[in-house]
């Protein structure tokens, strides 16, 4: 049965300082059922709304969606509101995270849900309807309450 606690988020905690930059702010917490590890990206040199903008074009070009509930009305909706600044966090999917951003920023963000995932374990029987994990983890760029900040690295002189 999924469980979080202090000494599980100690050893994520210290997982996620080898792989994720030091330029980056990000608060790590327990929900408040103790079953899932939290990771909020709270500021960073990567404009991830512009990232998903361009994974979204990408997608109605192809017209083939990661999300398969996205149509293209409303992928067009998305890319307008994320590039007018009107989005300020996202939640991400972490069974799936290739397919949240195009481009490098990928390699990192799957090394940090593999950081997230430490000491975890998934016998679930999907077929059975059992769900058997040792936490479940939630990624998100920025919350409701806190959006995100882009904070862009200073021009080298």
């Amino acid at each position: 049965m999924a469980y979080m606690n202090q000494q599980k988020k100690r050893c994520i905690a210290d997982a996620l300082q080898t792989v994720v930059p030091t330029d980056w702010q990000y608060a790590l917490f327990v929900d408040d059922c103790k079953l899932s590890i939290i990771m909020e990206i709270q500021a960073a040199p990567v404009d991830f709304m512009a990232l998903k903008a361009a994974q979204l074009r990408v997608e109605l070009q192809r017209g083939q969606f990661s999300n398969l509930l996205m149509r293209a009305d409303d992928a067009r909706r998305c890319i307008e509101a994320l590039e007018q600044g009107e989005v300020s966090c996202l939640h991400l999917n972490t069974c799936h995270i290739e397919d949240e951003f195009p481009g490098e920023i990928t390699a990192l963000m799957v090394k940090i849900v593999a950081a997230l995932n430490t000491g975890n374990y998934d016998s679930s029987c999907v077929m059975a309807d059992h769900f058997d994990v040792g936490h479940y983890v939630e990624l998100r760029i920025g919350y409701y309450t806190r959006p995100f900040r882009y904070i862009p690295k200073p021009a080298a002189a």
